[in-house]
């Protein structure tokens, strides 16, 4: 089917969200940006210019069930807090949140602790080998293979690699990335370079080629 959502707040992109799985929508927002009541705006204080955060949500799980399916949907595991700041405080005391840094950073890092993995493998067992910012690495294995999903949105510039050789990667209905895998034990790497990146090398490649030339016949 074709579906209008009409307004781009978070009931209107979650809709769009679940219904992209099955029919073809289109969201229609009458602002500039996304995210409905969710927005940050600048204020003048005297002269002095702040950033104000105009919508939040509580999150309880036992309040907001939903919203904690929403969260372990899209894998999200960590939560940011400005220390000093009352959220920060309630954030150090909820017990499904713990510190995930001991450094005395502007910002503090919590992670929930009943987090879903942020990968999804059915086949046989998974062991995380390594997660940086760009690069993630598993072990897997299993008897007849199957589907590895990671939940990190795909995107142009996204790379698979199974036992160093590139694998075909995939979009999952929820937008997130996908590799089929035979059976046997396998190293599955997960890397993402820009390729605006690898275009903008290319083309100064070429035209310190092009200068060369030039300069060689001059």
């Amino acid at each position: 089917m074709r579906i209008a959502v009409v307004g781009a707040g978070v009931s209107g992109l979650v809709c769009a969200h679940v219904l992209s799985n099955e029919h073809l929508v289109t969201v229609f927002e009458a602002a500039s940006y996304l995210g409905g009541h969710t927005n940050t705006v600048e204020v003048d204080l005297d002269g002095d210019q702040q950033r104000v955060d105009t919508g939040f949500i509580v999150f309880n799980d036992h309040y907001y069930p939903n919203f904690r399916k929403l969260i372990d949907r899209l894998g999200v595991r960590w939560v940011l807090a400005i220390r000093g700041t009352p959220e920060f405080d309630r954030a150090s005391g909820m017990p499904h949140l713990r510190p995930a840094d001991s450094s005395d950073w502007f910002t503090a890092v919590f992670e929930y602790a009943r987090a879903s993995p942020q990968w999804r493998w059915t086949a046989g067992t998974v062991q995380l080998r390594e997660w940086q910012g760009k690069v993630r690495v598993f072990s897997v294995e299993s008897q007849s293979g199957g589907t590895f999903q990671l939940k990190e949105q795909w995107y142009p510039g996204w790379s698979a690699r199974i036992d160093g050789v590139a694998g075909q990667l995939g979009q999952t209905k929820d937008g997130f990335q996908e590799v089929t895998v035979a059976g046997g034990r396998h190293e599955l790497r997960f890397e993402y370079r820009a390729q605006g990146l690898r275009t903008g090398a290319l083309v100064s490649a070429l035209g310190w080629m092009l200068l060369l030339i030039v300069a060689k016949r001059g």
